[in-house]
Order: structure tokens, then C-alpha cells, then sequence
């Protein structure tokens, strides 16, 4: 494993280990994959739904380095 390999992976597991710890949501491995290739990963809201409330009072009692993105796609259908 490359240098940069072994970087990149230690980053991806401590952003899992954040999250999980933060709220006990885990990323499956194609968010896991995700994060590798990308250095984001993109969670649906209705799977991060239940954990709100645990992550809102991790964020709220830690000095933390997250960006929340949220993107939304929608369409009107006409007939």
C-alpha cells in the first residue's frame, strides 16, 4: 500500500469511527467507498433521521471540523 493509500484510509477511518461514535450511525461499504474515492460521503436523510437527536448533542458538546451539505432533488410531474 502507497504512502497516499495509507493516508487516505486513516482519514476514512477516523471519519467513520467520528460518525459512529457521534451517533451510532454506520456507513455501509459503498459510503465507505464513497468517502475513499471522494473525500465525501452522502447519507439520505431518511436513514440519518433517527440519529439527529444523538448527533445534534455531539455537535453541540464538541469543537468539531464537519460540513453539512444537504442536497435536495425534486420534480413536478405534469399531465
Amino acid at each position: 500500500m502507497s504512502e497516499l493509500d495509507q493516508v487516505i484510509e486513516k482519514h476514512v477511518n477516523t471519519v467513520v469511527n467520528e460518525i459512529k461514535g457521534a451517533c451510532g450511525y454506520q456507513l455501509n461499504d459503498a459510503q465507505i467507498d464513497e468517502l475513499r474515492l471522494t473525500g465525501r460521503v452522502g447519507i439520505s436523510l431518511t436513514e440519518l433521521a433517527p440519529y439527529f437527536d444523538a448527533l445534534n448533542k455531539f455537535i453541540k458538546s464538541h469543537h468539531i471540523n464537519w460540513v453539512l451539505s444537504l442536497n435536495t432533488i425534486s420534480s413536478v410531474s405534469s399531465q
